[in-house]
């Protein structure tokens, strides 16, 4: 019964190697092709995947032509029709013949054209009219190419589920599903964007507002500030004047006490000159003394190695004499063991011998017993003869046995001398192996000392070439850097010479660092370029301020300045870093460009010393080039501004560059690297001395090199001997077991032959007693006759007698035939020599000992001379060391006392100088009010004046620009000082204090705390309000431009966030038609995979399952296939065999194909890979599924289409050079 249609026959027609017209069919619904290799049967599944709209790339062509059958070697003809039609009946029993023709215009050229019952069509049409029946080509869902079954089970996951997609039809939405994703990301960017732009406006919106109420505050804080300035100088100048008389009165006392001191450091001095002379010569001859201690010293070091080896000889000879002894005294024992066993031997011989004498005697008496007479023998002869013939039979018998009998005793007493042989060679071979043993254990306690002693040394000289070779390196590294820096050193001095007035600055900044803890060093030094190419640049901006002290406070920049005064020592410039003034720098200047930065950014500074640096160069830009620094200079917003070649552009337009003595003066920024360069230099020196110090050690690490050879070569030999007595024990102890096994074989075999020998004897017993029967009845009148009981009695007591006694004599000749070659064999063994060379080598060790112990005992001598020389050297080395000790001890006390004076000296020039600075820093204190009155042109009231006009606003800023460029806040100028502050004091008398004459202030501390909170802090906090709040006049205008632009931003925003809401929606709704599809698919497919492995392998316990990576959009990544074989573990799908794929990917085609079924399945060898059993299992599922569903296999295996419904053979027609088909239908011959 057909439940779907099926192809009924295939018409073919000059197809690849079909050649004319061809019918192929009626197809049942099992229906297998078979045929040999080469004969088409491939070729007939491309013509079926060909009428099916397959395209030509898949079909082994590269084009129509080439599926076009031809004559072989010959061109295509024009004229050539090829065409395959395919008839097709549907479960209603109606005909439908899909065709494909193939018009040949010779060459490439060939076209392909589609048919439907005869009636051309597009392919599109064609292709809409397969998928009505279920066949849907793309997703190739009717046929399996040859060799796709094992391909489909190694796909990757991502593979499978394009597979999916195809068959699911989820793969006709990914073109819209990836559009509207982009273009609903795109829309959802845009929305973010009109958000962020909105929320950027809102924020400015409220800064404009905060602007506007800032500008109408800005006037009234700033006018409060200018009053109040104004009476902070008043209350300055008015404090100064009351101080300024406070500190005239102990100048000249203290200036006497300080010149009286002074005298006396100077003696103190001149003794101590004198006493480190002393000491210089005492020390010189403390290290001569030195010197011949270490010569002696590494005379005595270079001796010590050759100690340790003498030491290490003789401790090895005294091992191997006492080994050696060991070893005599074994070999001893066994000399005198074996001259034992000689002796043993020689008198078991001659115990021997006697006896044979013994028996030849005995046999001489035999033969002289009565004989029979002449008569009697010839009848004794005759009856004899009679016994033999009547017995001839039990004779033969027993002549029979009795040889065997013989022949088994005479192998049983050899194989009883073979044992005593081979046990007396198995005893042997114990006491070699027990001397061989003993040996073997000497030995390996002589290997395992001289090992250890080996490995010490070893490792003594492995850490010193360790040592060497990282001293080497160190040492090769230190010259190199050595030369780096010496070469560095030597441009700097060539480029950098200090003249008389740098060398005298230097001194007087480091005295002042000295006296005045407060003090940190002028600005070169106490900051860095970050980068040499800014020296110029940096020296520039700062001007003079680049060579200015900075001081912690105005208190020690008064003290410096009177220092300077009374030493005569020049003028300098002091920044005290509590009272100098600073603009920050903008941070606008820091983002305007790459190569623009403020200087302050190119210097390397402490965070203490900012204040210092920020007013020395201010807002100063730094740049490249001229042209980046006119722009910046001249542009709408001037900058101050300084080019790295030194041209300077002040923001009144002012341009200087080209300054002489400008290049010098940076060249400043490289002193102190010099400094640092000499000191490394120095450390390197020092460095490299020790390190060659240490590498002249040579001299040891050779001997050590020597002494390791030797006992590498000792411990070879050594071993190589254990090697040879351990080889010597293995055969030893193969010849011993070899010599027991024998013994033991020789007497298990005569102990069987005894037991053989037994039995025989009973039986020899049962046919002589037969015979002895026949023999009385024949005797019986001749034993009467010689008065005899029977003829035995004779025979036994004479014959027999002889018998014994020959083979008594047998035997003995034997015994002593053994005894004689053991005896031989003790002979040659030669036990004396092994004992003669262990005297003679313990013999020459002992001399060798003898002759090692006079040479250490010489180098002992030696070395205890060197020790005496040296305690005698190092006594004297002591009595120079105490004295220069003493020397120190004098040099200390007589410091200690300058010290006391340098500081009494130091204390008086401090308060001389605290005095005379009080006063000075009052003055200049004065003097920078005054200075900033006039600078500032701020009206103080005067004594019955007016206050004078205030200036007009263009020259307040001129006055504010050079204050900018040129302010110097504690500048000491000589001689003019002086003038300068008698011009204060006019000034200053004329002034009117009544305003704040009622504010009295007694001391510092009470000024200093109203300075502070009445002055400082509440113009520090409007300064800051004032530089905070910087309102935009303009901030109306802007406002409302703001809210303009808010306005129009809201309404791009709702459009887009529309926009971007419909997108999400349409997204949604085709991801959800695409997911419903794919999991519709891949729920039918993973629910019947499971089933259908089991069914094809015919056994419950095997799995197949499919597993989704992404269980939300599935699509987008992967599906794991993995199969488990019957009686297998879980393994990946990679780890099966080919037959296991195979299996498994049939089970997946069949499992996608019970989802989209078409009508019918062709399959290509699918069974190439597979084992009998699976073959079969293959087949019987297939077998089960035809009757719904029709399969076509291509196959080759017997097992295989021995149960289709029927078979098409393809052979190879050689008449034709083509392809031929026969048809059997297998239904007949059914059992």
């Amino acid at each position: 019964m057909v439940a779907n249609g099926f192809i009924d026959r295939l018409e073919v027609e000059n197809f690849k190697s079909y050649r004319g017209k061809q019918t192929i069919g009626p197809f049942r619904q099992f229906q297998s092709i078979i045929g040999p290799n080469g004969a088409g049967k491939s070729n007939l599944m491309d013509a079926i995947s060909f009428v099916l709209g397959i395209n030509t790339a898949q079909l082994r062509g590269s084009n129509l032509s080439d599926l076009v059958w031809r004559e072989e070697g010959a061109e295509l003809k024009s004229n050539t029709k090829c065409s395959i039609r395919l008839i097709y009946v549907d479960k209603d029993h109606e005909d439908t013949t899909f065709e494909r023709q193939i018009n040949a215009k010779g060459g490439k050229n060939a076209t392909s054209e589609y048919l439907i019952d005869s009636q051309p069509v597009k392919k599109e049409a064609y292709i809409d009219r397969l998928k009505e029946i279920g066949v849907l080509v793309k997703a190739r869902n009717f046929l399996v190419f040859q060799g796709e079954v094992e391909s489909i089970a190694s796909k990757t996951p991502k593979e499978l589920t394009a597979m999916i997609e195809q068959i699911s039809g989820s793969e006709e939405f990914k073109e819209e599903y990836d559009r509207l994703a982009d273009e609903k990301n795109q829309a959802e960017e845009t929305t973010i964007y009109n958000y962020q732009k909105k929320k950027g406006i809102t924020a400015e919106k409220k800064v404009y507002k905060t602007q506007k109420i800032e500008a109408e505050n800005y006037q009234k804080l700033l006018q409060k500030k200018k009053d109040l300035e104004t009476e902070h100088l008043l209350f300055q100048l008015h404090f100064i004047q009351q101080n300024l008389e406070k500190h005239s009165k102990e100048r000249a006392t203290k200036l006497t006490e300080l010149t009286k001191a002074k005298s006396q450091v100077e003696a103190f001095e001149k003794s101590t000159k004198e006493v480190r002379k002393e000491q210089a010569d005492n020390h010189k001859s403390f290290l001569t003394i030195d010197r011949e201690v270490k010569k002696k010293a590494a005379e005595l070091e270079k001796s010590r190695p050759q100690t340790i080896q003498l030491q290490e000889e003789l401790e090895r000879l005294d091992n191997k004499i006492q080994q050696s002894k060991k070893s005599l005294a074994k070999a001893t024992e066994e000399h005198d063991r074996h001259a034992t066993t000689v002796k043993d031997l020689k008198s078991q011989l001659k115990a021997i011998e006697g006896e044979k004498k013994e028996l030849q005697k005995h046999e001489e008496d035999l033969n002289k017993q009565i004989n029979f007479n002449g008569d009697q023998l010839a009848e004794y002869n005759s009856l004899k003869e009679k016994v033999y013939q009547s017995s001839a039979k039990q004779q033969q018998t027993l002549a029979q046995l009795n040889r065997e009998q013989k022949q088994d005793e005479e192998t049983r007493d050899n194989l009883e001398r073979r044992r005593i042989e081979f046990e007396g060679k198995y005893k042997q071979a114990e006491s070699v192996l027990a001397v061989l043993s003993t040996r073997r254990d000497g030995m390996k306690e002589f290997i395992e000392t001289n090992r250890q002693k080996y490995e010490e040394l070893k490792k003594r000289l492995s850490d010193l070439k360790e040592t060497h070779t990282t001293n080497s390196t160190r040492q090769k590294e230190i010259t190199e850097e050595l030369a780096t820096v010496t070469e560095e050193l030597k441009e700097a001095k060539f480029e950098l010479k200090q003249n008389e007035r740098d060398l005298r600055f230097k001194e007087t900044v480091e005295s002042l660092k000295r006296l005045f803890p407060g003090v940190h060093g002028s600005l070169v030094d106490i900051c860095r370029p970050t980068h040499a190419r800014y020296n110029l640049a940096i020296t520039v901006a700062m001007g003079n301020s680049m060579e200015a002290i900075v001081v912690d406070d105005e208190k020690t920049a008064t003290e410096c300045i009177q220092y300077l005064k009374e030493q005569r020592l020049g003028t300098a410039t002091f920044l005290p870093l509590d009272k100098i003034k600073f603009k920050p720098v903008a941070e606008k200047y820091r983002t305007m460009g790459e190569h623009v930065k403020p200087v302050v950014d190119v210097i390397k500074f402490d965070s203490i010393y900012q204040r210092a640096v920020l007013y020395a160069v201010g807002n100063t830009l730094v740049c490249d080039t001229t042209d980046e620094a006119r722009k910046l200079g001249f542009g709408r917003e001037r900058c101050k501004v300084v080019t790295i070649n030194g041209v300077l552009i002040q923001k009144s337009g002012l341009m200087t560059g080209g300054l002489s003595g400008v290049g010098k003066k940076s060249a400043k920024w490289d002193e102190k690297a010099i400094e640092e360069r000499k000191k490394k230099r120095d450390n390197l020196l020092k460095d490299l001395t020790e390190i060659g110090r240490s590498l002249r050690s040579v001299d040891l690490e050779q001997q050590l090199e020597s002494q390791v050879k030797a006992f590498e070569s000792r411990l070879e030999y050594s071993k190589k001997d254990l090697d040879i007595t351990l080889a010597s024990m293995d055969v030893q102890k193969n010849e011993r077991d070899s010599n027991r096994k024998t013994a033991e074989a020789a007497a298990k075999e005569a102990e069987k032959l005894e037991e053989r020998i037994a039995a025989r004897n009973e039986e020899i017993e049962e046919v002589s007693a037969k015979i002895h029967a026949e023999e009385d009845k024949i005797f019986k009148k001749f034993c009467k006759d010689v008065k005899v009981e029977n003829i035995r009695i004779y025979e036994q007591s004479s014959l027999k007698e002889a018998q014994d006694l020959a083979n008594r004599k047998v035997r003995l000749f034997a015994q002593a035939s053994k005894l004689t070659q053991q005896i031989e064999y003790e002979d040659n063994r030669d036990l004396l020599g092994p004992k003669e060379k262990l005297e003679q080598s313990i013999d020459e060790d002992q001399k060798e000992q003898k002759k090692k112990n006079a040479e250490f005992k010489k180098l002992e001598e030696k070395a205890s001379k060197i020790n005496k020389e040296v305690e005698d050297l190092r006594k004297k080395q002591a009595e120079e060391k105490e004295k220069v000790d003493a020397k120190d001890s004098e040099i200390k006390k007589l410091r200690a006392q300058m010290n006391s004076l340098s500081n009494d000296v130091a204390s008086l020039q401090r308060k001389v100088t605290a005095e005379e600075s009080s006063m000075d820093q009052l003055r200049s204190k004065r003097s920078m009010v005054m200075n900033r009155v006039r600078l500032e042109e701020i009206p103080l009231p005067k004594k019955g004046q007016k206050g004078k006009k205030k200036p007009s606003e263009e020259e307040e800023a001129e006055g504010e620009e050079e204050d900018e460029e040129e302010e110097d806040p504690m500048e000491i100028e000589g001689g003019d000082s002086s003038s300068q502050y008698a011009n204060d004091d006019n000034e200053a008398r004329l002034i009117d204090y009544s305003s704040v004459a009622k504010k009295k202030v007694d001391n510092q501390r009470k000024y200093d705390e109203m300075n502070e909170n009445v002055y400082a802090k509440p113009l520090q906090e409007m300064t800051i309000d004032l530089e905070r709040l910087a309102p935009n006049m303009k901030a109306i205008e802007q406002f409302e431009n703001v809210k303009s632009r808010l306005e129009d931003t809201n309404q791009e925003f709702e459009g887009a966030r529309q926009n971007a809401k419909d997108l999400a929606e349409r997204f949604v709704e085709i991801k959800q038609q695409r997911t419903q599809a794919f999991t519709e698919a891949f729920t039918k497919v993973s629910k019947n995979i499971d089933s259908i492995y089991k069914e094809i392998t015919k056994n419950n316990g095997s799995r197949a399952y499919l597993t989704l990576e992404n269980l939300d959009e599935p699509y987008l990544e992967g599906i794991k296939f993995n199969a488990i074989p019957p009686s297998k573990r879980f393994r990946d799908m990679e780890q099966l065999s080919g037959g296991e794929k195979t299996v498994a990917a049939l089970a997946l085609l069949f499992a996608i194909h019970s989802y989209r079924p078409s009508p019918f399945f062709v399959l290509d060898e699918v069974d190439a890979a597979l084992d009998a059993q699976n073959v079969s299992n293959v087949a019987a599922y297939i077998k089960k599924r035809s009757d719904d569903l029709q399969c076509i296999v291509i196959s080759l295996k017997d097992t295989f289409y021995e149960k289709a419904d029927a078979l098409v053979g393809i052979y190879k027609d050689l008449g034709s050079n083509s392809s031929s088909t026969l048809t059997l239908d297998l239904n007949n011959y059914a059992q």
